[in-house]
């Protein structure tokens, strides 16, 4: 965009998610199906939290919110 001086103006640049460094994989795998989310594949494997399973595959996810069935997600330790 421009100012008011004709001068471009840098656009807001937005923060990464926070997410835990510390995250360990169990080398177990989920396959995603249908109908799933982070949230509920956290929930179903067990996990404390859905932000450590996103943590582990950021590598094959853009975003928390897009996963795509047949995706093959790491599992972090319990």
């Amino acid at each position: 965009s421009f100012a008011s001086s004709g001068k471009r103006v840098a656009a807001p640049v937005a923060k990464a998610p926070a997410v835990n460094v510390n995250v360990k994989d169990s080398g177990k795998n989920y396959t995603v199906k249908s109908g799933d989310t982070l949230f509920k594949i956290a929930k179903s494997q067990g996990l404390n939290n859905w932000q450590d399973l996103f943590s582990l595959n950021q590598d094959v996810l853009p975003s928390a919110n897009l996963i795509f069935v047949g995706q093959s997600l790491d599992l972090p330790t319990k």
